[in-house]
């Protein structure tokens, strides 16, 4: 396995919607890269459209509200020396959110949800992480794993209790010196009063790239996709993914409908000769509206 690197990452967003966010994370290791401690802050000012809840909402339901939220995040994390490929981590997680007054004739003024004005959410998170592949942010060959569960409660000082478990599961196979065939099955269950804005969300720059981020959100979501990659020449590449998934109410019935899919494909720059770290410009379409595709400009790949 790969030596693990102390790592950190900040940026701040701005699109042409008047999106604001501030994000980072840093995480250090101990010489031994036994122990290490993680960090993460993000800062929102968020407009964007709400569908409602499920698998069968309405693109005429769109719904335009300003989300404004805090949220910071410890974790604490170990690598036992008898098996150095897992890590095991316990941790935060405080989360405020405020909402700007709803349109009175808009479905988030007009329906109940969970959380529906917002609220703090404060967690206790636990973790699990396989990790045994060549390279952290564009792997040629091998596999990782992320199990994340958050437990919110009202005894922490919050305003929720609620239960969210993230299952994410990454495999990595050569085809070429050149070309790597990526893998993903990715998970988000959740169980309880979760406030409506941490339900999972299918689309945007990771998942099911295609779909608006958050066109489809509910407790439950199930997904698979896979990523072609190959490099060209110097520091280009291309991609082209696939991928299919659903959101429900219940885990039974992630399997009742006809999935949600999505396609597409996309050029990548090397940005460092040291490290993989590649900036992606990806163009997604959806089962939904085919007709209309979605452009992606990211660093990092989706995963």
């Amino acid at each position: 396995m790969k030596s693990r690197r102390d790592f950190g990452l900040a940026g701040l967003t701005i699109t042409e919607r008047r999106q604001f966010m501030a994000a980072g994370v840093l995480e250090l290791f101990d010489s031994q890269e036994l122990f290490s401690v993680e960090g993460f802050f993000k800062i929102t000012k968020y407009p964007d459209f709400f569908f409602g809840v499920g698998n069968d909402t309405k693109a005429d339901d769109e719904d335009l509200y300003t989300m404004r939220s805090r949220d910071f995040g410890l974790n604490f994390k170990i690598s036992p020396l008898s098996a150095p490929k897992h890590q095991f981590g316990i941790g935060f997680h405080q989360e405020i959110t405020e909402f700007d007054e709803f349109n009175p004739d808009g479905i988030l003024e007009t329906r109940n949800y969970d959380g529906k004005y917002g609220g703090l959410s404060r967690e206790i998170t636990s973790s699990w992480q396989y990790q045994d592949n060549d390279e952290d942010f564009d792997p040629h060959r091998g596999i990782r794993i992320a199990w994340d569960l958050y437990k919110s409660s009202k005894q922490l000082g919050g305003n929720f209790e609620s239960i969210r478990f993230w299952s994410n599961n990454d495999y990595f196979v050569p085809l070429t010196d050149k070309s790597t065939l990526a893998m993903q099955v990715y998970g988000q269950f959740s169980d309880g009063n979760v406030p409506w804005y941490q339900l999972a969300q299918s689309g945007g720059t990771n998942l099911l790239r295609g779909y608006f981020m958050g066109r489809f959100r509910d407790k439950q979501m199930l997904l698979s996709q896979a990523e072609w990659r190959r490099h060209l020449f110097r520091r280009w590449g291309v991609v082209a993914f696939a991928g299919i998934g659903q959101v429900a109410s219940d885990v039974p019935k992630l399997f009742e409908s006809k999935p949600l899919a999505a396609w597409g494909a996309g050029i990548r720059l090397r940005l460092t000769k040291q490290q993989r770290i590649n900036a992606r410009l990806d163009v997604g379409f959806n089962r939904t509206d085919p007709k209309t595709p979605s452009l992606y400009l990211y660093i990092l790949e989706a995963f």
